[in-house]
């Protein structure tokens, strides 16, 4: 084991008391939604329901099941046979709750006897252990609020440390640089990156709309203060990078609704996954700027997922499709950035904080229990939203809901075609 050092890395895991390793680093741990129906009914707080079961798809695992040291085949063996006899279990993940699946199938993907490891590929597809009159939802575990929140915590001490900037390249500039000769190279230099820092101030402006009270106020300030500072801050670059990290932290308490806040974060997140204008360098002097230029795109991405993970950990998911939604953007967003930070050198610890919140959210979505999923209804005529909202849920307190995730300009007329929530 010791010739292969990522099998260091490698997390425990179980399946009916059977113990096997996984990555925790690789994609959520195939977490996803099979085709497969399961029965459901609904519960408040984890109590047992008395309402109508219904029927929902269920989700399910791939997972990659490693196997390696001096037992493995004896571990692989055993592993196997409570998967070949196909009965349900507790199935125990390093990033989440314990589940109850059953075993869909079971495939060797790599095996190497001399090296002693062997990987197996497994599908779990989510079951429950009650009967059918006597089903229980799942409960949400409140735990992995703070694991997120603990993991953007070190994320956001972790970024500064890697940042640097270039602000010294020569005394004066040669011809080839283009630039003229009263002017040195270090103060060009310096002058084109304060620029970057006074745009950066701009963007963060950009997605605050929306926001409101003292914390957006609060932000505006900090932004305003960065941009006239920038020619100073830019001397020290952990000083600076520390306020960028700070000032990205602080856009999810401008925003009441925590999904607002995400979508700030993504915005300021596809403003700099492209970079910051880039040199073409040809010279040292335009070099500086291409790596300050890249230093100051890390930075706000880096800083802007982990703010997005916070967000997430403050978002009261409504549905399926929107914790599903909010997962998939942020694993886009987030395996983008890993290629970014593993690229370019000094970004090591950047890169595994970005994997370590990756698992924190996608741990914190999937403990969030069997939401309800949107569907959609067609009335024969249009409809006030308060009746509608009676007609669906028996409950017309709900018509607010309805209007804002139709997006209804008038809520006496309801458009016959309706995207409801299906508890």
């Amino acid at each position: 084991m010791s010739n292969f050092a990522w099998q260091a890395e490698l997390k425990d895991a179980h399946f009916r008391g059977v113990p096997f390793k996984v990555d925790v680093a690789e994609k959520n741990l195939g977490w996803g939604i099979s085709n497969k129906p399961i029965r459901v009914s609904k519960a408040k707080n984890g109590e047992k329901a008395t309402v109508k079961i219904k029927e929902k798809l269920a989700n399910q695992w791939r997972i990659t099941a490693h196997f390696a040291g001096n037992d493995y085949l004896d571990a692989k063996r055993a592993f196997i046979s409570v998967i070949e006899d196909g009965a349900p279990g507790e199935l125990q993940l390093p990033t989440e709750s314990p589940v109850f699946v059953y075993p869909e199938k079971a495939t060797i993907i790599y095996s190497n006897g001399a090296g002693g490891y062997e990987d197996v590929r497994v599908v779990f597809i989510e079951t429950t252990a009650d009967s059918e009159e006597n089903i229980s939802f799942p409960t949400k575990t409140t735990d992995t609020e703070g694991q997120l929140n603990t993991s953007a915590d070190s994320a956001f001490e972790t970024f500064p440390d890697e940042f640097s900037l270039s602000t010294d390249q020569g005394a004066e500039p040669s011809e080839e640089d283009g630039i003229a000769t009263s002017v040195g190279v270090a103060k060009f230099v310096e002058t084109k990156t304060a620029e970057l820092v006074e745009k950066f101030s701009d963007d963060i402006l950009s997605v605050l709309p929306g926001g409101s009270g003292d914390p957006l106020n609060d932000v505006i300030s900090s932004a305003q203060s960065i941009s006239e500072d920038a020619t100073t801050l830019i001397q020290t670059p952990q000083i600076l990078a520390s306020q960028i990290t700070s000032l990205v932290d602080e856009i999810v308490y401008v925003f009441t609704n925590p999904i607002d806040a995400f979508n700030a974060q993504l915005t300021l997140i596809e403003y700099y996954a492209t970079g910051l204008p880039t040199y073409s360098p040809a010279t040292d002097t335009e070099q500086g700027l291409e790596d300050n230029s890249d230093a100051m795109s890390q930075i706000v991405y880096n800083a802007a997922l982990a703010g997005a993970s916070r967000s997430v950990a403050l978002t009261e998911f409504e549905s399926l499709d929107q914790a599903l939604f909010i997962k998939s953007k942020f694993d886009a967003a987030a395996r983008a950035q890993q290629l970014n930070n593993g690229d370019i050198s000094g970004y090591d610890n950047s890169y595994y904080a970005i994997a370590n919140m990756q698992a924190a959210v996608n741990a914190h979505i999937e403990s969030q229990g069997q939401l309800p999923s949107n569907i959609t209804l067609t009335f024969e005529d249009q409809m006030p939203a308060v009746a509608m909202a009676q007609d669906i849920y028996d409950d017309a307190d709900r018509a607010d809901e309805l209007v804002r995730r139709n997006d209804i300009r008038n809520p006496l007329f309801c458009n016959r075609e309706m995207v409801v929530l299906s508890e």
